[in-house]
């Protein structure tokens, strides 16, 4: 019997295809202080008493964004928004925040699985995020992984069917608008308070819908 020829491999390269990206953007103390104290007396204007009870939620109007209070993190976030849009390679004549309200979850409330259709990029920023509430979690938008779900030794970013970011108070997180993502139940003793954009390109039907190739068949009017 011949030997086995030897095999020698030069090297394996790890090719990472079609990712899913996050954001995140942590703003500096000095930043995020100021803001969040504007953001709390809003809301209470808005709300009144924002002591919830056990397990309860309550979301504000969505057009907070027009709001003069809101100014600092709306230029926050369109600077964050234009970054990712930059990174993407995106060419696009403008967007616009299509939708912009305030979160607020008492101890014991989760919010559900979900998206946010008819957008290309959706935003969270984070007033107060306590231990134990200072979470959002992303789930994996392919389908097909769970066809087939073997044991695993060890559960890591590379088998995992959802993942969780930990967040804090200052904290913008940017995902796609089709990223399917939830929130675990708020295990801490206060209330967790975010505010939640949606961003979409302006003029879309006019600029960016129409086909972006050119036939070769001219018709003559």
């Amino acid at each position: 019997m011949e030997a086995p020829v030897p095999i020698s491999v030069r090297k394996t390269d790890l090719v990472t295809l079609f990712p899913t990206f996050v954001w995140r953007t942590q703003l500096a103390e000095e930043t995020y202080v100021p803001i969040n104290h504007g953001l709390m007396s809003l809301l209470e204007q808005l709300v009144g008493d924002t002591s919830l009870g056990q397990g309860a939620k309550l979301q504000t109007e969505q057009t907070l964004h027009l709001r003069p209070e809101m100014a600092p993190l709306v230029r926050i976030a369109n600077g964050a928004v234009d970054s990712v849009l930059d990174f993407l390679k995106v060419q696009h004549e403008g967007f616009k925040i299509t939708g912009c309200w305030a979160n607020l979850g008492a101890p014991g409330s989760p919010h559900k699985m979900h998206s946010h259709p008819n957008n290309f990029l959706s935003g969270v920023y984070y007033v107060v995020a306590p231990e134990g509430g200072n979470s959002i979690t992303f789930h994996d938008p392919r389908p097909q992984p769970a066809i087939i779900a073997p044991p695993k030794s060890e559960m890591v970013a590379a088998n995992a069917g959802k993942a969780d970011l930990k967040v804090a108070a200052g904290d913008l997180v940017i995902f796609p608008a089709w990223l399917f993502h939830s929130v675990p139940v708020n295990r801490s003793s206060a209330n967790r308070v975010s505010i939640a954009f949606n961003f979409m390109f302006t003029h879309f039907e006019d600029l960016m819908s129409p086909p972006q190739w050119k036939g070769r068949l001219k018709v003559s009017e």
